[in-house]
Parts: C-alpha cells; sequence; structure tokens
C-alpha cells in the first residue's frame, strides 16, 4: 500500500520494523527491489531482486524488474524523475551510452527475454505485452540498438497489431 501511495519511506520504515521477525518470500523481496529502485539505490534493488529470483525463477516479474534495474544504472542520474519506475520511449535514440551503460542495456534485454519467455509459456498476454513494451522502450534509449527493437516490436505487433507501444515506435 505504501508503495503504491508513493510513501517509500513509511514502507522502509515498516521494512525495518518487521525484518527478521517475519520470513520474507519471493514477492516481499520483489516489492523491496520495487521501493530501492524509486529511492535509486540500484544495487540494493539488484540484491532483492536476486532473492527473489533465486526463490522463485518462474517469476517473469521478477526477471523484468532485474532487466529495468539495470536500465536505469545505465540512464544518466539527471534524467531520472522521482516516480519513474519503467522506462519509456525516446525517438531516435536520445543517448549515446558509454560502454559499460551498453552493457547494462544488454543485460536488461537478457532479463526481459527470460521474463517474456516464462510469461510466454504460461500463454500470460498481459505480463508478454509489458514485457515487451518495456523492452522496446529500453532499446530506445540509445541509437546503437535501433535494430535490436524489431525482436521485441515483431513479437509485440504479432501479439496485438494495435497496441500502444507497437505504434507509436512505427509512426515515428
Amino acid at each position: 500500500i505504501c508503495i503504491n501511495t508513493k510513501k517509500i519511506e513509511k514502507a522502509y520504515e515498516k521494512y525495518e520494523e518487521l525484518d527478521g521477525t517475519l520470513a520474507f518470500d519471493g514477492s516481499t523481496y520483489y516489492l523491496l527491489s520495487i521501493m530501492g529502485l524509486l529511492r535509486r539505490e540500484y544495487d540494493k534493488a539488484m540484491e532483492h531482486i536476486d532473492t527473489a529470483i533465486a526463490m522463485d525463477k518462474k517469476i517473469p516479474f521478477f526477471h523484468l524488474l532485474k532487466g529495468v534495474i539495470s536500465y536505469w544504472k545505465a540512464i544518466p542520474k539527471d534524467v531520472c524523475l522521482p516516480d519513474d519506475l519503467y522506462p519509456v520511449m525516446f525517438a531516435n535514440g536520445l543517448f549515446k551510452l558509454e560502454a559499460d551503460g551498453l552493457g547494462l542495456i544488454r543485460s536488461a534485454v537478457e532479463n526481459y527475454r527470460k521474463a517474456y519467455s516464462l510469461a510466454e509459456n504460461v500463454d500470460n498476454k498481459m505480463q508478454m505485452e509489458v514485457i515487451l513494451s518495456t523492452w522496446i522502450n529500453t532499446l530506445s534509449v540509445d541509437y546503437e540498438f535501433q535494430t535490436a527493437i524489431a525482436e521485441p516490436l515483431q513479437l509485440l505487433k504479432k501479439s496485438d497489431s494495435y497496441n500502444v507501444t507497437a505504434l507509436l515506435y512505427m509512426i515515428h
């Protein structure tokens, strides 16, 4: 509830109060990872999502979030808005990332592929579309990835030819 109402500090206070008194599951670590991401504490967020994945490797959104964390680690700090969680679409690659940033984006893509595969295995169309849209938006950050966008874009168009992300990307 605290995360949904953007009371991240209140959520962390509750976590610190309960830490050690309750057994946490993968979903708890997923939420802790979101809190870390929103606080721009990427290493802590990655630590929490890795713990969630270790507890349950079959949850698509765990892998999606791991990719999103890699994305935000690659993006210049002054571009991050306080409430941004998912990547936004950029026209024609807004940034020219350094080698480490390019590596983080490639890592994000591998996590999106894993997340997509897991969602596809259970035929969860909603999750598949969220993952593909996030994947496309991530790749739009640097022109270096313009040809790589074809993979998730084709999958998204096949799934829903009227998807907003797919249409917007084809228009620009």
